[in-house]
């Protein structure tokens, strides 16, 4: 799992102290981003659905809660979810709000190789899925919204290119540019494909209408190809 174990005191903004990280690094890593090098021989997903005792443990450890949520019937809404992505297959998730549905994807996103593709449709919500990735210590993680500099874009879009990014976030209307779709088509180059995309908030599209936001109707083109 590719956490930031480098160095273990992260500040977050959820506490007033620095937040001291007990897991334990198997080998030592560099502290700018590294080459996450894919066989593309390897089987990218499981064979058969993950056991949920150990995703429990794997949300204890990398995310600091009780594990994966029940309801009362002790169903797990989480795990349902994360294990037909863990197997390649696709999801639409639909939990309450506060439910943890972006716990779903970040787990998924941290055991399987490759790089998750998060699309949003509001500046603050890329923001926010980025902060909330760091402050649980996913370091390589970035996103490109139009709120940023052109030079801190076209650096985003060398990390992508460059980098051992593990999460990028980015608004639908970034999938129609051509630098975009190019920075990524170099990545897949050599370290290997993207693992799954993730669409948020994708009820806005039937809620207020294709006009609200065009670009969603070429993602999941432009996600097979």
């Amino acid at each position: 799992v590719d956490v930031e174990v480098w160095n273990p005191l992260l500040p977050t903004a959820a506490a007033d102290c620095a937040v001291a990280w007990s897991r334990p690094a198997c080998r030592s890593i560099e502290p700018t981003a590294r080459q996450i090098r894919i066989d593309r021989s390897m089987p990218r997903f499981l064979a058969k659905d993950p056991g949920i005792e150990v995703l429990d443990e794997l949300v204890r450890d990398l995310f600091r809660k009780d594990g994966l949520r029940r309801n009362d019937g002790d169903r797990c809404d989480q795990y349902q979810i994360i294990r037909r992505i863990l197997t390649g297959k696709d999801v639409v998730g639909l939990l309450p709000t506060g439910a943890g549905k972006s716990l779903t994807y970040m787990l998924a996103g941290l055991l399987l190789p490759g790089m998750t593709l998060y699309v949003g449709p509001l500046i603050s919500l890329l923001q926010d899925q980025a902060e909330r990735l760091r402050e649980i210590g996913i370091a390589h993680v970035a996103y490109i919204a139009s709120a940023l500099t052109p030079g801190n874009r076209e650096a985003a879009l060398e990390q992508i290119a460059t980098t051992g990014t593990r999460f990028l976030l980015v608004s639908p209307e970034r999938f129609l540019t051509k630098a975009f779709i190019q920075a990524l088509s170099n990545r897949s180059i050599w370290q290997g494909d993207i693992s799954q995309v993730v669409i948020d908030e994708c009820h806005c599209v039937s809620e207020w209408g294709h006009e609200f936001r065009p670009a969603y109707l070429s993602l999941g083109r432009i996600a097979r190809e």
